[in-house]
């Protein structure tokens, strides 16, 4: 890895060579040290006596052996990046346990401005703790860093090194993203958590008896128990063909809730139609139950509609209204992690986008694997984060928003990677454009944030979900880990708001730091990616990620992304809520409220659409363009061009919705007709309602008439 502009050694003029490193002890206590390098032009024979200058391998290299006469150790001048962590080694002759902290301050040279020292700082840790080199001793660890400094990061002028013994933790560290392959396919005693969350993978698809007997060392009865528990409970429920799906997750009893909030479901082999002007013109995409139930959570008026059938794959759809827009919402029924079920998963996008043609916009939403930054809070993500998928500003020549990675080959010899992957971005940017539009307006307004308040509705009608929280986990839980190797760890402290450092106090950070509250989701826009060649291996996921500008992993959503495409939808947009550091599929406790963090942010970028209304009071009978419709509405063809999804200027409210919209005039081809608008609205209450069908009124209240079967 090559630190680029201002890192690398330079060999233009020899300066670079000519200077050396130089190794100061500058105190020492019972457990502790503090160790300080600079970068030095000295002649080794101005060097005193007690100063070994290395030869060899390691010339340029110079260690003092005597401690610093410095009373004061303290800092004259302010570290302009701080690094801190802790490391968990493994005394492999004994087994023993050992946690040190480590703390680095950096100085760098003067023409080094600040965003730049916080990416050189990021990138010397990055290749400091890399797993095949990271040495574990204590002397190798000191070379490590004049190494570094003297050969790759030759704009670091000083760098201070705290060395503290810590007590050994009671329990060892084991992040959870090192378990998740050995577990996703472990045969294991069932309980009633690990059961349900077979199901709640499969759901829509049933799962049979004899399905869940292959997974589980369980007796029968044992089994048969649990099965009884979870459908007393109302959380699962036996279809006609004999197997289980999930059930709501609530009491089905929901009327304390506002009539909008309630929901109605409905389980069987046919499912209705919709009448043209009911029909939903945005689609969301969710793959985990509980972001089903996040997204739900986010509608009005919701209808869930379960198809089973004796073979194949069930579906599921829950129609609703966000607002002015009528919605759908799916979950993939994919089962486990292995590439078939991800396959399926475009299957089911490409049915969605069939059954439903009037979709035009389309949100692929849920948990994802955060891409920290070690240095930098304004580009550290952390769990309970949002990234929505944008093509990154760092990269123009790669303006993609989602890019998967095939295949990852290395090339030991040369020290490179080469990456097979591909790559998405959407025709038309709309949508990335208002979630722009709405980081800047919270950027500059930091009361400014409508997602938090879509978040407490959302959380209002979750209270009380049998097996699954939505609450905040607390921020300690919210731990970096790294993997160096088989057995050793390191946990490296997050970044603070507005400081030049990552040093961590161990306090919860709840509260308001240098005005801003670090446990309210930030937003974050760039390219996700995916791939399991580079997620599950920790050193290829950091590389692929600075590669590409990715700020977010998620599994294995590309079959979906292709769906998409295929269907020639000009309007997507993949929201993820961090709930771990890798893909968005190992930490359970962290899901439930990134999937309600993601869920918000999708429902606030959708209230800021604009919704075209109908001139004339009765509703269309068919979303068709006709020459009628031109020649009535001739009167309208003078009105400039508006778009679709509308831009506000940062001074306005985005979730304001105008009351009078002009209709979409269709310049494509070069053609100027009259088209009728992407997402209907319902006419205003003033409005006569037509004979026949009822249609959508201005509160939202869900249609019941003239439904056919469509399956």
């Amino acid at each position: 890895m090559a630190a680029n502009g201002g890192g690398v050694k330079t060999n233009g003029n020899g300066n670079a060579d000519q200077e050396k490193v130089i190794l100061t002890p500058v105190a020492k206590g019972d457990d502790w040290t503090i160790l300080q390098l600079d970068r030095k032009r000295v002649e080794a024979e101005t060097l005193g006596r007690d100063a070994h200058v290395a030869g060899g391998a390691h010339k340029g290299l110079v260690v003092n052996r005597q401690l610093s006469n410095v009373a004061d150790y303290g800092d004259p001048i302010p570290a302009q990046v701080h690094l801190d962590f802790n490391v968990f080694l493994v005394d492999q002759k004994t087994g023993k346990h050992s946690m040190e902290n480590r703390l680095l301050k950096f100085w760098f040279k003067p023409e080094i401005d600040p965003e730049h020292q916080m990416w050189l700082a990021a990138e010397y840790f990055k290749e400091l703790v890399n797993p095949e080199t990271f040495p574990r001793d204590y002397v190798g660890f000191i070379t490590r860093l004049m190494k570094l400094m003297q050969k790759t990061y030759t704009t670091i002028a000083c760098l201070k090194i705290h060395l503290k013994q810590l007590p050994p933790p009671s329990v060892p560290p084991k992040p959870p993203i090192w378990r998740a392959e050995a577990e996703s396919n472990k045969i294991e005693i069932l309980t009633e958590e690990s059961l349900l969350e077979m199901i709640e993978r499969a759901f829509p698809n049933g799962l049979a008896f004899k399905d869940i007997a292959k997974c589980t060392l369980s007796s029968t009865a044992e089994i048969e128990d649990l099965l009884y528990i979870l459908a007393h409970k109302r959380l699962i429920k036996q279809l006609d063909n004999g197997t289980w799906i999930r059930w709501s997750g609530a009491n089905e009893d929901d009327s304390n809730l506002a009539p909008e909030a309630q929901t109605t479901f409905t389980i069987g082999k046919h499912m209705p139609t919709l009448a043209p002007w009911e029909q939903p013109t945005i689609a969301i995409i969710t793959a985990l139950f509980c972001e089903k139930i996040a997204v739900d959570a986010m509608m009005d008026h919701k209808e869930t509609f379960v198809r089973y059938q004796t073979q194949g794959e069930g579906t599921v759809y829950t129609l609703g209204n966000i607002g002015p827009h009528r919605v759908v919402c799916t979950k993939l029924p994919a089962v486990g992690h292995d590439r078939a079920a991800m396959i399926a998963a475009g299957n089911t996008t490409t049915r969605l986008l069939g059954i439903f043609q009037r979709v035009e916009y389309v949100f692929v939403v849920g948990c994802g694997g955060a891409v920290p930054h070690y240095t930098s809070y304004q580009r550290h993500i952390r769990l309970g984060d949002i990234v929505a998928s944008a093509p990154s500003h760092a990269d123009t020549k790669h303006p993609y928003i989602y890019v998967f990675c095939d295949e990852a080959k290395k090339d030991p010899k040369a020290g490179t990677v080469t990456y097979a992957t591909k790559s998405w971005r959407p025709p038309q940017q709309d949508l990335q454009m208002l979630a722009q539009q709405l980081q800047h307006i919270n950027s500059s307004d930091p009361a400014f944030r409508p997602w938090k308040k879509f978040m407490d509705e959302g959380m209002e009608r979750l209270v009380g979900h049998e097996m699954m929280s939505f609450e905040r986990p607390p921020q300690e839980t919210d731990k970096l880990y790294m993997a160096i190797g088989e057995t050793d760890v390191i946990q490296v402290s997050h970044p603070q708001p507005n400081r030049a450092t990552s040093v961590d106090d161990g306090e919860p950070e709840s509260e308001d730091v240098d005005g801003v509250n670090t446990a309210l989701p930030r937003i974050h826009l760039g390219p996700i990616g995916g791939g399991r060649a580079v997620i599950r291996d920790q050193t290829l996921r950091q590389d692929f990620a600075t590669h590409y500008g990715c700020l977010a992993f998620d599994y294995e959503f590309d079959p979906v992304l292709e769906s998409i495409f295929g269907n020639r939808k000009d309007h997507y947009m993949c929201i993820r809520g961090m709930s771990d550091y890798r893909d968005g599929m190992r930490n359970k406790e962290w899901q439930p409220y990134a999937s309600l963090a993601a869920a918000a942010f999708m429902k606030a970028v959708i209230m800021t659409m604009q919704v075209q209304e109908p001139e004339m009071p009765a509703p269309p009978p068919a979303y068709s363009y006709s020459p009628q419709a031109q020649s009535h509405h001739h009167h309208h063809q003078n009105r400039p061009y508006q778009p679709p999804v509308q831009v506000l200027p940062s001074s306005a409210s985005p979730i304001q919705a105008s009351h009078h919209r002009p209709p979409v005039i269709n310049h494509s081809n070069g053609h100027h007709h009259q088209q009728l608008p992407r997402s209907y609205a319902a006419p205003a209450p003033e409005y006569s309602k037509p004979k026949g069908p009822s249609v959508v009124s201005a509160a939202g209240t869900p249609p019941q008439q003239a439904r056919q079967s469509f399956v």
